[in-house]
């Protein structure tokens, strides 16, 4: 996910996600962003797994109730995604990777890992490191928008005072 992330935020390609790969594609069509929003998957996928870190090391290997209805919410949109993913035809190999370590990770907080009765503190921090990640990787993103959008805006006032420029030169010439 933090690769996914770079690659939006920096334009740079990483291996294999090049224009007109799967997960380019992938990115591009509405599975790329969060629904009504423009905030990118990959990165509700990276403020998620990072809240799901910090959780699972609060815990110290006992897991509640709560925290495991976290991992499942994650799980269930892991499958939506990869369900995505075979039927569009887009195998992205770090989505894949992504998903099926989320998978195992399910696997291992279901049957692995010792069940407490609350541990609520795991909890409220794994919910206040996702709110965190999320606003840092939001302002993150809003400050790249506003950047490109800055960059444009100056583009075109240079090309529209250069015409203009060009315009008044060919005014004056005589015919």
């Amino acid at each position: 996910s933090a690769m996914l992330v770079y690659q939006h935020l920096t334009g740079l390609a990483i291996p294999g996600c090049g224009v007109g790969s799967p997960c380019a594609e992938l990115a591009n069509s509405a599975w790329g962003k969060v629904p009504g929003t423009w905030f990118p998957t990959s990165s509700l996928g990276l403020a998620y797994f990072s809240a799901l870190l910090i959780g699972w090391l609060m815990s110290r290997g006992g897991v509640g109730h709560l925290f495991k209805w976290i991992v499942r919410v994650g799980v269930l949109m892991s499958l939506v995604l990869l369900v995505v993913m075979i039927a569009k035809q887009q195998l992205c190999k770090y989505c894949l990777a992504v998903h099926v370590g989320n998978l195992v990770f399910f696997v291992a907080m279901e049957f692995g890992a010792r069940q407490t009765s609350s541990l609520l503190r795991p909890v409220a921090v794994t919910a206040g490191m996702f709110v965190i990640a999320l606003i840092a990787l939001g302002g993150v993103e809003w400050k790249q928008r506003a950047d490109v959008r800055a960059k444009e805006e100056a583009e075109f006032a240079k090309s529209t005072g250069k015409m203009l420029a060009e315009t008044k030169t060919d005014k004056s010439q005589p015919a």
